[in-house]
């Protein structure tokens, strides 16, 4: 080789070893069996970088958002010989009370009070005793974190560990924003320091109380036969000095939820979910391995190969399986069961969290710039929008009511702390560890590379101005950085949260809101994440609102650098961007990362997760009501494509266990909204709760059971 060569080739080795070196690393492994398999970040961290010191910042909300604990199955399609025996109505934890969170006088009904019974002494969709050992592993977390670590909760009822303003009143005889007293002389609870919220379910009722008792265990108050097991076992617990009232946790009827789509409530939903069952019919149809696959798996466990697998309820029953203990079937290797949980969550997020990833790959065509690619992008987008987007609506009006009261109290005591930049008294900032740096990153703390010359405009937008001089704040200034001028939209929101016996939208430090893997599946698909792994029980996803300081602090700082890909002339006269309010994001209590948005350690300017990421798949409640009664999804549909009928939209489906959909015309389902006129117009102009029911009066006739039958766990 010519001589010449020998330093260009030494140069182009080094690159190619720096590029390994820094790559987007994999593990290499496959989903496993526990429910830590998903307990990571889901997308490499090496594209975003802030300067942000968090030991500089105040804490001021944590929201988390949780799927309820290891139960047993919803369904006994697949029976592997099983004895469920571990679920037993035996929960020693803290006391709680549902109360209608939209004002109704009533408690919503609970929605499964007798469910088909198991093989053993369980009935399906029941917490195991291992799924309430996870919601007390959520709650000690939550415990060590902002109690132990933090100081940011305090420890109740007003242990020694307590700290924070509201630790002397959290649990007292005073009623100041309070909710329930069911006990005669019981303790009040103070909902300026937490608001609960669950879905009218058994399982995620419980969850929640063993979430509240891991986090507070001096409020936990054992049933009368859990006294008795624990005095014959001879093991001391720990009680309240006074016996504290049943915890208020709101819920909402059916009608209204906002935990998870269903279009038993929401008639638009039918026709959507039918859209997409037939994308992903197709793609299951490009997929030539399917059916070596369906037959591997069939043969092994000892099933019919001839029949399709409906593979998110075989995932169903052998998750449940491994979470309880339970013997596996014989045949049921690594390789098997990696091969059901891969396929199971396909089928399962391509219907209730269809992310840009998954909707790319639907379709006969597997994504591309055609006109049905777009449609189905629409499609995607507005089942997420209609599934969860009441719940993504909720955290935001939450941060928004959060950011005006601490602007508020700021503007309040600046007279008497104007030199508090420089550190706050003691007691009054929570302080957080160092973000983590991405490995691959080789960048200083100060850089951010964002989401490429196209979106610059759109992200210094977003992030505001300059980083100009910290002002006495107001309330207002709290809507404009949330970008909420409608006031009635506002009142709307806060109508819809309810006066109730919780605290007003975001005048609570903790906002606990248990659900289930329809809860957090969409969610997840909203901040980007890839469908790699179906959410495992008792997964949660935690949002931070940090507040930075403003100035030479350097609290929280976005620079720019040179280059196409640099955000686009940064603050005024060219200086670094500095937001005041940032998003930490955790999921499974690890940094999440919001591709393009989010840094390593999951911190992300609050401004530009709002536009960028969230508000797009926002919806208040009388919205959604609007929407979820128009069916006619033509508008959702290329040219070269027909809606399934609302009739026939929950039947059968090659890829989930034999449904055989067929086409409807596009004037049945316009028809649809016709037929329902009277009944849908007669809650026009109604407010609150009737009104909402009396839209939805005559939607049972033409929506069908395609979410319940379909999904592993739509409730």
């Amino acid at each position: 080789m010519d001589k010449r060569y020998f330093p260009l080739a030494g140069v182009v080795t080094v690159l190619l070893l720096l590029a390994f070196a820094t790559w987007p690393r994999s593990d290499g492994s496959v989903r496993g069996l526990t429910s830590s398999s998903t307990a990571r970040a889901l997308v490499d961290p090496a594209t975003v970088v802030y300067s942000v010191d968090p030991a500089r910042g105040k804490l001021l909300q944590v929201q988390l958002v949780f799927r309820h604990g290891a139960r047993t199955p919803l369904n006994q399609l697949y029976d592997f010989s099983v004895k469920w025996n571990h679920c037993r109505d035996h929960y020693q934890g803290v006391e709680v009370e549902l109360f209608d969170e939209n004002g109704a006088p009533q408690a919503p009904p609970i929605l499964d009070p007798h469910t088909p019974p198991l093989p053993g002494n369980c009935t399906q969709g029941t917490l195991t005793e291992a799924g309430y050992g996870m919601a007390l592993k959520v709650g000690s977390w939550l415990r060590s974190r902002y109690v132990e670590q933090l100081g940011f909760l305090p420890d109740l009822p007003g242990g020694a560990g307590s700290s924070g303003s509201s630790s002397s009143s959290s649990v007292s005889s005073s009623s100041t924003g309070s909710s329930s007293s069911s006990s005669e002389g019981g303790l009040a609870w103070d909902s300026s320091i937490a608001t609960l919220r669950t879905t009218p379910i058994r399982r995620t009722i419980a969850t929640l109380r063993g979430v509240l008792t891991g986090l507070w265990p001096g409020l936990e108050q054992p049933t009368a036969a859990g006294a008795a097991a624990a005095a014959a076992a001879g093991q001391q617990r720990r009680l309240a000095a006074g016996a504290a009232a049943p915890l208020p946790v709101g819920a909402s009827s059916e009608e209204l939820e906002i935990m998870y789509g269903n279009n038993n409530t929401c008639a638009r939903l039918t026709p959507l979910y039918a859209a997409l069952q037939a994308d992903l019919d197709a793609w299951d149809a490009r997929d030539a391995e399917l059916p070596r696959l369906n037959r591997q798996v069939a043969e092994a466990l000892g099933l019919d190969p001839e029949v399709k697998i409906n593979w998110p309820k075989l995932y169903d029953v052998l998750a449940a399986m491994v979470a309880d203990g339970s013997p596996m079937p014989a045949g049921a290797s690594r390789e098997v069961l990696d091969i059901i949980w891969a396929q199971a969550e396909r089928h399962e997020a391509a219907l209730i969290g269809p992310g840009a990833d998954l909707c790319a790959q639907l379709g006969p065509g597997g994504g591309g710039s055609s006109e049905g690619a777009a449609a189905r992008r629409r499609r995607c987008h507005e089942v997420l929008r209609l599934g969860i987007g009441m719940l993504v609506r909720r955290l935001l009006d939450n941060w928004e009511a959060a950011i005006a009261s601490s602007s508020s109290s700021s503007s309040s005591s600046s007279s008497s702390s104007s030199g508090a930049g420089s550190g706050a008294a003691e007691g009054e900032e929570v302080r957080a560890p160092a973000p983590v740096r991405s490995a691959g990153a080789g960048r200083s703390a100060g850089v951010v590379t964002a989401l490429g010359a196209s979106g610059a405009a759109m992200v210094a937008a977003a992030l505001g101005g300059g980083g100009g001089s910290a002002s006495s704040a107001s309330a207002a200034r709290g809507r404009s950085l949330m970008g909420r001028e409608d006031e009635a939209e506002q009142e709307q929101g806060r109508a819809h949260h309810g006066a109730g016996r919780g605290a007003a939208a975001g005048q609570s430090r903790l906002y606990l809101f248990s659900g289930h893997d329809s809860s957090v599946t969409p969610l997840l698909a909203v901040l980007g994440q890839p469908a790699t792994a179906w959410p495992p029980f008792a997964a949660n996803v935690a949002f931070e609102l940090w507040q930075m300081p403003l100035g030479g602090g350097g609290g929280g700082v976005v620079k720019a650098v040179g280059g196409r890909r640099a955000l686009a002339g940064a603050g005024a006269g060219g200086g670094p961007i500095q937001p005041e309010y940032w998003i930490r994001i955790l999921y499974n209590t690890n940094p999440l990362v919001v591709p393009g948005v989010s840094s390593a350690g999951g911190w992300a300017p609050l401004s530009l997760l709002r536009q960028a990421v969230m508000l797009p798949y926002a919806i208040g409640p009388d919205e959604h009501g609007r929407v979820c009664r128009t069916t006619d999804i033509s508008d959702m549909l290329a040219a070269d494509e027909e809606p399934r009928s609302s009739s026939s939209a929950g039947e059968g489906s090659s890829s989930s266990g034999g449904r055989a959909g067929a086409a409807g015309a596009r004037r049945s389902l316009q028809g649809v909204a016709v037929g329902r006129g009277r009944g849908a117009g007669r809650g026009e102009g109604d407010g609150g709760l009737a009104g909402y029911q009396g839209r939805y009066e005559a939607a049972g006739a033409v929506t069908s059971s395609f979410r319940n039958d379909h999904l592993g766990d739509p409730l």
